[in-house]
């Protein structure tokens, strides 16, 4: 069962032709890249290029010379100390080596910047010779092992993987990932494809003072990551990747059921296993990382109910409302997130759930559901669009909720009362009648990026929110696409 649902535009730029959002538009991905180079650099470790544990030092000469930033002097001087430990890959892919964000104002990179007169955000320095190596050219913001930082080790390690195999990270990507899947979106370089620029959506921004949405794509900035289309050939493997929701759902599921056309089943395990440890091994500072409220998935998470696995953030806990444990999830600056629960996937045997949103990532082994929620918007942790995300969550558990072990409508009485689909006609009921190969639109979910300034959520029921917004078409802002898959027992 696939469900479908695009809303909005691709631009809102007065001169933009027009063309509406869908699930084949192309999005940055921003920080939602970490997912696709790691599953990339995991290839080379099944691949037997390198092991999870290996010291990287001899293969990153320019990290491997960075000392450990310790602090300041009072006149602003940076005070580093020689590193003491390796470097190790798994270091980079866990976010436990040190290396951070000179753009974040919760790490201290910026000064180190200042104080050597550099440009703070240096991977915005996108002129000719311009290099990974260079923009990440910075001190460790703690021991190897010792912490927890989120930063540049996703980059660092997708230079790894380009040093072993002598091949660029986008050129292993469409090799060992896109063509296994038969994707045709994932890419550093869209406008080297017209096919794909022409699908790239615009960025948006939300106005501080006026709470609209406004086009913001030719604004310093919007590109900081990447443009598209770098001379270079630079593939930023934490940020700058681009793709359809399609293609990343692709990626999700597989994950998700494990059938090892990404990962073996070992390092797929590897990923959903908890990486940060009590005692000095980062899950002090990841829980009180992500417990600021400058995150997108901070108001998903439970206070002490995660760790980090591979790749995202791990629930760790049974306190969630709908999550379960061993979901894996994280998202992007411009309002992208995806999660998976694996577990329904197992109780449900050969059964696969997915589901896609456009901006955060999820994937639930437990419960058998992954997806991804996107939208173009920035600044990041817009209320709305926070509010928006949960609303989804909770309505696709739900609807898993009235199914059974087989994938039927447990009650179709009581689903065409809470789907609002009149008697017999509601959309679970189609489902039930209709067997497992239909398109049909599982409850209201056309919803509108326009709640006023100072909302605090969305109200308890997704199609009453869908209401509320429904005069306010003319004003649509963004747009959310969601599918969601439901393949039956062969």
């Amino acid at each position: 069962m696939v469900f479908k649902k695009a809303s909005g535009k691709r631009s809102l730029a007065p001169d933009h032709d027009g063309h509406r959002m869908d699930a084949s538009t192309v999005f940055r991905l921003a920080s939602s890249s970490k997912l696709i180079t790691i599953i990339a650099v995991l290839q080379a470790v099944d691949k037997g290029l390198i092991g999870l544990d290996d010291d990287v030092s001899p293969i990153l000469p320019t990290l491997a010379k960075q000392e450990v930033l310790t602090g300041f002097r009072w006149y602003g001087k940076p005070v580093t100390k020689p590193r003491e430990g390796p470097i190790t890959l798994r270091h980079l892919v866990t976010n436990t080596a040190g290396t951070g964000y000179d753009f974040l104002p919760i790490q201290p990179l910026w000064r180190w910047r200042w104080w050597h007169g550099q440009k703070i955000g240096g991977n915005q320095d996108r002129g000719r010779g311009w290099s990974i190596d260079d923009s990440l050219d910075y001190p460790l913001l703690h021991e190897p092992g010792r912490g927890w930082t989120y930063g540049s080790g996703a980059s660092w390690a997708g230079r790894v993987l380009e040093t072993l195999s002598g091949m660029s990270l986008d050129d292993w990507i469409r090799e060992h990932i896109n063509a296994p899947l038969g994707l045709s979106t994932l890419t550093f370089f869209p406008q080297r494809d017209p096919a794909i620029a022409a699908r790239v959506a615009a960025m948006n921004r939300r106005d501080y003072w006026t709470a609209k949405v406004l086009d913001c794509q030719d604004e310093p900035g919007v590109n900081s990551f990447s443009d598209g289309s770098d001379d270079n050939n630079v593939c930023l493997g934490g940020e700058g990747l681009y793709s359809s929701l399609e293609d990343f759902l692709e990626v999700l599921h597989s994950l998700l059921a494990d059938d090892e056309r990404l990962l073996s089943k070992a390092l797929t395990a590897e990923m959903f296993s908890p990486q940060a440890r009590e005692g000095g091994g980062g899950l002090e500072e990841l829980r009180q990382c992500l417990g600021l409220p400058c995150w997108i998935s901070q108001g998903i998470l439970k206070k002490g109910e995660f760790n980090w696995g591979i790749g995202g953030v791990l629930i760790d806990g049974d306190g969630h409302d709908y999550l379960k444990r061993g979901s894996l999830m994280w998202s992007g600056l411009y309002h992208l997130l995806w999660v998976s629960d694996p577990l329904l996937f197992l109780l449900h045997g050969r059964e696969r759930v997915m589901l896609t949103l456009p901006a955060k990532q999820w994937m639930d082994r437990e419960a058998g559901v992954c997806g991804i929620f996107g939208a173009q918007l920035v600044p990041a942790a817009d209320k709305t669009v926070i509010s928006t995300i949960k609303a989804f969550q909770k309505e696709v558990y739900r609807i898993l909720d009235l199914m059974n072990d087989n994938g039927e409508v447990k009650d179709v009485g009581k689903a065409e009362q809470q789907n609002a689909g009149g008697p017999g006609n509601g959309p679970l009921a189609k489902l039930a009648r209709a067997g497992k190969d239909i398109t049909v639109q599982v409850g209201v979910l056309e919803v509108l990026l326009t709640l006023p300034i100072g909302s605090d959520g969305v109200p308890s029921s997704w199609a009453a929110q869908c209401d509320s917004n429904a005069a306010s078409s003319s004003s649509l802002v963004s747009f959310l696409t969601w599918v969601l898959k439901l393949w039956r027992r062969a």
